[in-house]
């Protein structure tokens, strides 16, 4: 009996929304299961390639799922893989979290190059978290001594 399951050399990223569902983004491919690994499927990504990996990966229970580049952010719905949308665009964009109103939070550091589309939030911070209460926590570094300062919001 063979397994049920997915195989890949190399993981870009994951995200889980419940226990069934995990989307698998590697290299310009994402996998995803819905039913707890019973099944798979996967589609290819055409806007990832060699020069643009996956730095972002985000679903929420709606079935809407998130795919991020340096350059830009893209949606779709798991009712079809194929359609995707660009939502966002930015010169550098760095990491990417999920509020639970299903806004997109982003951290990018050329936020001037930022071109909004409605439910993305950008912060100009390299690194954040949101909390389960959707307070978003921001980081910056001071100078070389690497002091850093924490910055919270309810954006």
């Amino acid at each position: 009996m063979q397994p049920n399951g997915i195989a890949r050399n190399y993981v870009d990223r994951m995200y889980s929304v419940s226990n069934d569902s995990l989307f698998i983004c590697s290299n310009n491919i994402l996998a995803w299961t819905i039913d707890g690994g019973g099944t798979w499927n996967e589609t290819t990504l055409p806007f990832l390639d060699d020069d643009q990996t996956c730095i972002g990966l985000l679903a929420d229970r709606a079935g809407n799922v998130y795919v991020g580049n340096t350059t830009g952010i893209y949606s779709a719905t798991t009712y079809d893989m194929t359609q995707w949308e660009l939502k966002a665009e930015s010169e550098y964009i760095r990491q990417m979290e999920l509020d639970n109103e299903g806004n997109i939070i982003v951290a990018e550091t050329y936020y001037h190059n930022f071109i909004y589309h409605n439910g993305v939030y950008f912060t100009g911070r390299y690194t954040i978290a949101v909390s389960d209460d959707d307070v978003v926590f921001t980081i910056q570094r001071l100078g070389q001594a690497h002091n850093i300062l924490l910055y919270s919001t309810d954006h």
